[in-house]
């Protein structure tokens, strides 16, 4: 728009390079924009501007290394290793919790055990003094007999019992200590397998510093070869602007001349191509993405204004 500076092409390439590859179509564009605006002679020195900005602009394209396969693929495989090692990490987490749960088990086998120890130990006692009483009340020659037989009775119960707790409480500490290696089994090869991600993602890792290092290197280089292309781009785009003046100011002169002699312009009837020329050499704002009625009708409002 008049008033504001136009950005040099030669700047808007220095600039695009510095963020290479994304910024290549930018450059690309930023080079062929003046050329849309002329006819004739300007389009044939747009044409070469635009050719040059393309061909800059393939050439960073080419150059610039992507990630590349081996950088991706190791990126690829140290993630799979890291998920399977958190995998792994997460069944040694729960093998411990089991085997800490089997081990509360055991005690607590082991607590109920004795309480029912105690609780066979009392009333077995009960029982003892109970047929003890009911012996010396029927004879006391057979107390001694009865006594010695509850006893006996009882030691037996007594031995059978702890027989079978010890056996539950043997049994508990044996799945207990099966879960326990169960546990640091897992646990080892989970720290196993988190070695191995870390040593996989420390190789993606210096594989994409050095992928970037040569990256920064070619940029480097393409950034000197696009600053002479931006010169002799610079050299067209100021003969293609020449030659734009010289067009527009002769479109301008024929529709004032039209306007001063008292002839009506037919804007109505002009092609499109023709209603832009003439737009642009009024330098009527966002002409190029008008339709053709409403090129006609800022055309019409500019020659009233003349």
């Amino acid at each position: 728009m008049p008033g504001q500076s136009r950005p040099t092409v030669r700047g808007a390439l220095l600039r695009g390079v510095k963020e290479l590859p994304r910024n290549a179509a930018w450059v690309l564009s930023q080079a062929a924009r003046p050329a849309t605006a002329t006819k004739d002679a300007a389009s044939d020195a747009g044409d070469a501007v635009v050719d040059r900005a393309r061909r800059a602009g393939a050439g960073v394209i080419d150059a610039v290394p992507g990630t590349g396969d081996a950088v991706g693929t190791r990126l690829q495989r140290a993630r799979a290793a890291s998920e399977r090692a958190h995998e792994a990490e997460e069944k040694a987490v729960r093998a411990a919790q089991e085997a800490k749960a089997r081990a509360d088990d055991a005690t607590q086998v082991a607590e109920n055990d004795k309480a029912r120890l105690r609780e066979i130990k009392r009333s077995q006692a009960e029982d003892v003094k109970k047929r003890v009483a009911e012996a010396r009340a029927a004879a006391d020659e057979q107390v001694a007999q009865e006594r010695a037989g509850a006893e006996a009775d009882a030691d037996r119960v007594l031995r059978d019992e702890e027989d079978r707790a010890r056996a539950r409480l043997e049994r508990a500490r044996s799945e207990a200590d099966d879960a326990q290696a169960e546990a640091q089994s897992r646990l080892d090869d989970a720290t196993s397998a988190l070695k191995d991600a870390r040593k996989l993602a420390d190789e993606a890792a210096q594989a994409a510093r050095d992928a970037a290092e040569e990256a920064r290197a070619q940029a480097d280089q393409l950034a000197a070869r696009a600053q002479g292309d931006a010169q002799e781009a610079e050299k067209l785009v100021a003969q293609a602007e020449k030659v734009r003046s010289d067009t527009g100011g002769t479109a301008s002169d024929v529709t004032r001349d039209l306007s001063s002699n008292g002839l009506p312009v037919d804007f109505d009837s002009a092609t499109k191509a023709e209603l832009l020329e003439i737009a642009a050499a009024q330098d009527i704002s966002g002409r190029t993405t008008m339709s053709k009625e409403d090129l006609v009708k800022e055309l019409k409002k500019s020659a009233r204004k003349h």
